[in-house]
C-alpha cells in the first residue's frame, strides 16, 4: 500500500532538502534561551537564523566536540547519544537532535550513561579487555569505552577503529570471505557513539552477533597515524573454550608443514600454530602466496604475476592464549598447486615453507613431496654426497639425510655461491669485497626432522651459476664438512 508510512519512509526521500534542521536549532534556543550551546549541524539552514539567534548558537565546523547535534533522516543511524527532540513525518523521524554533552539535560535522561559508566569504573563488566587511550570492557553485546579527565576537543580529528575477526570466516561479509580477508572494520568518530558528562568520556559500539574470537581497537588520525591501538583475544570464556579445542584437535595430529609455525590444512582453513609463543614470534609479516592450479581462476587482477597475496600480520588474525599462539587464514575455493609460507621483520629468524600439490590431489610440504621424488630417483642422483646428499630440485637445493639424528642438524649450513658472472653478485656481498654470495642457513630455519629423516630446502638465485661451496661447520668450532662442486645447467 503506497500510503503507508513504512512505503513513504522506504521510497522517498522526505527530507531531501534538509529544512528541518532549522526547526531543530531553534528548539535548541528555546529549550536554553540563556545557554551558549555549541551545535554542529548538517546543511545551510543556519543561513535562515536571524542575527540574534546565530549569536546565541556557536557551530562547530566539524564534528569536534560539540553539545548538540542536529541532523536529517541521511544521518539517522543509531546513535549512541539521547535524543532530546525528533521531528516525526507520518510516524517516520526525519530530524532529531542528539545530546553529546549530558551536563546540559535532565537527570532522568543522564541517568543511564552514569550507571554504565559506573559499571564500567566499578568492575561490574570486569577487566578491561584493552587499555589505551580509553579503557575498552566488553558488556556482552557491545564494546563500552570510558575515560575520565576527557578533552576530546584535543583530539579532534580522531577516528575510532574496530576490527572483529569471527570466530568463522564464513560470518564475514561475502567480498571479504572471497578474498581471504578473515576481519571485518568499522570506524566512527566520538559524537556519533559517544556522550561526556563530569569531565568523563562514554562510548559504546555494538558487536555482531556472530561468534567473535579477537577484535582489534585504537583511534588514528585523519593523515593515517595511529594514535593508539589494542587487540584483545579472547573477548568471553566460550571462545577461549573454543580455540583451546581446536588448537588441541589439530596439535594431536600431523601438521600439512613444520617450520617456524606448525601449519595445518583444516577445511578450508590454514591454520598457524605454535608453543611455546612468545610476543616475538608474532610480530613482523606472514607470508602467504597461493598459486592457483589454473591461472583463469585467479582474480584478473592477479593473473600476470601467477598467483595472489594474502600476506597479513598476526594481529587481528590470530590470538595468543595459555602460551600458544593462533591464527587462522581462509583459502581460496579454486584448486591450488602451490602456496608460499613464510615470515619476514621479525626479531628472531625469518623462515619459510611451501606446500605444493602432491600426485594424490592433497597439499604436502614440498620437502616431503621432493623427498618422495628423490627417494624414487626422479630428481636424479645428488649433487654430493658428504654430511648430507644434496639434489638440485629445478631452483633449489634440497638436502636430505637418512638415518639421522639430533647432532646431525647442528651448527650453521655453508652456501657459497660463485655466479659465472662476477657482477651478478649483491652488492651488500660486493661492498665486503665478496666474490660469491653467502647463503648461510641453520637448520631450524630451513629443515625439518621427521621417522627418523632430516631435509632442508634452500632457493638459490636466479642468476648463472659457476660453481657451489657447501658444508656445515660448528660457530667458533670444527668444520663437520665441506665441498665445492660444479654447477650443472638448469
Amino acid at each position: 500500500d503506497r500510503r503507508t508510512p513504512e512505503y513513504l519512509r522506504t521510497q522517498y526521500e522526505m527530507e531531501y532538502w534538509q529544512t528541518s534542521i532549522l526547526e531543530g536549532m531553534r528548539r535548541l534556543l528555546a529549550r536554553y534561551p540563556d545557554s551558549e550551546l555549541l551545535v554542529w549541524s548538517e546543511g545551510k539552514s543556519r543561513m535562515l537564523l536571524s542575527e540574534r539567534e546565530e549569536r546565541a548558537l556557536r557551530f562547530a565546523q566539524d564534528r569536534t566536540d560539540p553539545d548538540f547535534m542536529v541532523f536529517s533522516r541521511n544521518h539517522l543511524a543509531e546513535r549512541f547519544a539521547p535524543n532530546v527532540y525528533t521531528r516525526r513525518v507520518h510516524n517516520n523521524a526525519i530530524m532529531s537532535v542528539a545530546a553529546v554533552n549530558l551536563d546540559m539535560v535532565d537527570e532522568e535522561t543522564a541517568a543511564p550513561y552514569r550507571r554504565l559508566y559506573e559499571d564500567a569504573a566499578s568492575g561490574a563488566l570486569g577487566e578491561p579487555i584493552a587499555r589505551g587511550g580509553f579503557d575498552v570492557y566488553w558488556d556482552g553485546e557491545a564494546l563500552v569505552y570510558a575515560r575520565d579527565d576527557c578533552e576530546l576537543h584535543e583530539d579532534a580529528d580522531f577516528s575510532f577503529v574496530v576490527n572483529v575477526a569471527p570466530v568463522f570466516a564464513a560470518d564475514l561479509p561475502r567480498f571479504r570471505y572471497a578474498y581471504g580477508l578473515d576481519w571485518s572494520g568499522a570506524g566512527f568518530h566520538f559524537t556519533e557513539r559517544g556522550v561526556r558528562f563530569d569531565g568523563k568520556c562514554l562510548m559504546r559500539f555494538p558487536l555482531s552477533d556472530f561468534p567473535i574470537y579477537a577484535v582489534q581497537v585504537g583511534a588514528w588520525t585523519e593523515s593515517g597515524m595511529s594514535v593508539w591501538g589494542e587487540t584483545a583475544i579472547p573477548l568471553n570464556a566460550e571462545t577461549l573454550e573454543w580455540h583451546r579445542d581446536k588448537y588441541a584437535r589439530l596439535s594431536a595430529r600431523e601438521p600439512a608443514v613444520r617450520s617456524g609455525f606448525d601449519l595445518h590444512l583444516d577445511g578450508d582453513e590454514l591454520v598457524y600454530l605454535k608453543e611455546p609463543c612468545a610476543d616475538s614470534d608474532v610480530s613482523g609479516r606472514f607470508l602467504l602466496n597461493v598459486w592457483a592450479s589454473d591461472e583463469d581462476d585467479l582474480p584478473d587482477e592477479r593473473r600476470a604475476d601467477g598467483h595472489e597475496s594474502r600476506n597479513f600480520s598476526f594481529t587481528p588474525s590470530g590470538a595468543i592464549f595459555d602460551g600458544k599462539c593462533m591464527a587462522r587464514r581462509v583459502l581460496p575455493e579454486y584448486p591450488i598447486q602451490s602456496i608460499d609460507l613464510g615470515q619476514w621483520g621479525v626479531d628472531v629468524e625469518n623462515w619459510s615453507a611451501r606446500l605444493v600439490r602432491s600426485p594424490d590431489g592433497t597439499l604436502t610440504d614440498a620437502r616431503l613431496e621432493t623427498y618422495r621424488r628423490a627417494a624414487n630417483g626422479e630428481i636424479g642422483e645428488p649433487l654430493l654426497r658428504s654430511g648430507f646428499d644434496v639434489y638440485l630440485d629445478g631452483d633449489e637445493l634440497f638436502y636430505l639425510k637418512e638415518p639421522c639424528a639430533e647432532e646431525d642438524a647442528r651448527g650453521r649450513f655453508l652456501v657459497s655461491v660463485y655466479p659465472q658472472n662476477a657482477d651478478d653478485v649483491s652488492d651488500a656481498h660486493k661492498a665486503k669485497g665478496l666474490t660469491h654470495d653467502s647463503l648461510n642457513f641453520d637448520f631450524s630455519s630451513r629443515g625439518f626432522a621427521l621417522d627418523g629423516k632430516c631435509a632442508a630446502r634452500l632457493e638459490l638465485p636466479s642468476y648463472a651459476i659457476d660453481r657451489l661451496q657447501l658444508g656445515q661447520w660448528i660457530p667458533g668450532g670444527e668444520t663437520l664438512w665441506s665441498e665445492t662442486v660444479a654447477m650443472p645447467p638448469r
